[in-house]
């Protein structure tokens, strides 16, 4: 289905800069300097090309109205490379969305629910997404994501939507790899196996969650969750999290014979991201 407004930045990454950005900005109490101070902390040599990412860092990492947020708390006290960057690429794909919906959209469906992307058959999505003939492990094929984007998506900017593929590579969501066993080799990218560190989880999931303020969530629910969605994480993955989770009180796992539900410890990000700190923090 088409995604009205889909905001893209037409931006990298940037992981390095942007590290740089929110740790440089601990303790500013104006937002009027922002743009300036991250400018300042950014190895571009020329000046304009500085402050040109500066104000879209600032864009997507930092709240108009909240210098000090949860999020930029975590990602300040935790200074374990992996896990900035985890937390980085989520709050991306909150105003790059095309970078989001390729994950939730052409990825998770592919690779986690063997199902083909909303909107094409099974056939057709085969044959579309580099039409072997014989089963192949896997993967989506670049050409077959623009031409996704712009027929169902109404995107039709085929470098945006390869900038935004190169965002969940860098972001270690996927890899990508010269299909020879398709005509052509065309190129194509594959879910990267890795395990989400537990600090991301828990913001991620109180993040979408918090609002539940202490009513059981199925577990079946968690599976099917944004923040699964645009870490391609496979159900078992989900359930895993959700044990340690429990194992260290940030919240209650309750099961039955039937089913599973979380419960959660904290109601708001506040409170959540002091006590990850504590547990997780650099010391």
């Amino acid at each position: 289905m088409p995604l009205p407004g889909l905001n893209v930045f037409s931006y990298g990454f940037h992981f390095e800069e942007s590290v740089r950005a929110v740790v440089a900005t601990a303790g500013l109490r104006s937002g009027g300097q922002l743009v300036a101070r991250v400018a300042e902390v950014l190895p571009q040599p020329a000046a304009a090309t500085r402050t040109r990412l500066a104000q879209k860092l600032v864009q997507r990492y930092f709240p108009v109205d909240d210098l000090d947020s949860p999020f930029l708390q975590l990602v300040r006290g935790l200074a374990q490379s992996p896990v900035r960057r985890e937390l980085l690429y989520w709050q991306l794909t909150k105003t790059d969305q095309l970078v989001g919906a390729l994950a939730r959209g052409l990825f998770h469906p592919h690779f986690v629910e063997r199902q083909p992307p909303s909107g094409l058959t099974d056939d057709e999505f085969r044959v579309q997404n580099g039409g072997a003939l014989l089963p192949v492990r896997p993967v989506i094929v670049a050409r077959f994501a623009e031409s996704y984007a712009a027929r169902i998506w109404n995107f039709a900017h085929p470098a945006v939507v390869q900038r935004a593929l190169h965002i969940l590579e860098e972001a270690g969501l996927v890899r990508k790899r010269r299909l020879t066993e398709l005509r052509g080799h065309p190129l194509g990218y594959e879910v990267a196996l890795r395990e989400l560190a537990l600090p991301t989880f828990l913001y991620c999931l109180h993040d979408e969650f918090a609002a539940t303020r202490g009513r059981p969530i199925a577990l079946r629910r968690l599976h099917r969750s944004r923040f699964a969605r645009t870490f391609v994480l496979w159900p078992e993955q989900v359930n895993q999290f959700a044990a340690a989770a429990a194992r260290h009180r940030f919240l209650e796992l309750r099961r039955s014979r039937t089913s599973a539900s979380v419960r959660l410890t904290y109601f708001n990000l506040e409170k959540l991201v002091g006590a990850v700190l504590v547990r997780f923090g650099s010391s």
